[in-house]
């Protein structure tokens, strides 16, 4: 599968899952409007990126679709199956431990800085993530989290 072939298929899959999950929660769960408002937002924003993904894999020269997934080749060390396990099993631990907001921010860093994003795409990932845990979550949705750090927890 080319690169632009895989751009194109994970934007249409990513369009699928979030229109079907949007379409349920309206019509065959019956959310109330407050309980959408998050999933609507959320599913806005996939929908975006899904679009954008999906014209890029059209409009973008075959070098330049080359270039941007060097990066998460299977050739690639740090990107090898082991290696994205244990990063994924690191996150509930640092999200426990330091509590949600803290635990995820440094591991959204951690992660960005392993693979060499530059500094504004690691600020970026981390107030996305504090975005959608916090307000989304925590704030919109009233799902208990630990947000506190584990020793500041009554």
């Amino acid at each position: 599968m080319t690169c632009r072939q895989g751009n194109f298929f994970s934007a249409a899959v990513l369009l699928l899952f979030t229109s079907t999950m949007l379409l349920m929660a309206i019509f065959h769960w019956g959310y109330s409007a407050k309980v959408l408002q998050f999933p609507v937002m959320a599913g806005s924003l996939l929908a975006l990126c899904a679009g954008w993904l999906a014209v890029r894999s059209f409009t973008a020269s075959e070098k330049e679709l080359d270039d941007e997934s060097e990066l998460f080749s299977e050739g690639n060390r740090r990107c090898s199956l082991l290696k994205r396990a244990l990063w994924l099993s690191a996150v509930f631990p640092l999200g426990y431990v330091f509590g949600f907001i803290v635990g995820l921010l440094a591991f959204s860093f951690a992660y960005t800085s392993y693979h060499g994003l530059p500094w504004w795409q690691r600020i970026l990932t981390g107030f996305l993530i504090f975005a959608v845990v916090y307000i989304g979550f925590y704030e919109l949705l009233g799902v208990p989290l630990p947000i506190e750090p584990m020793w500041m927890r009554e």
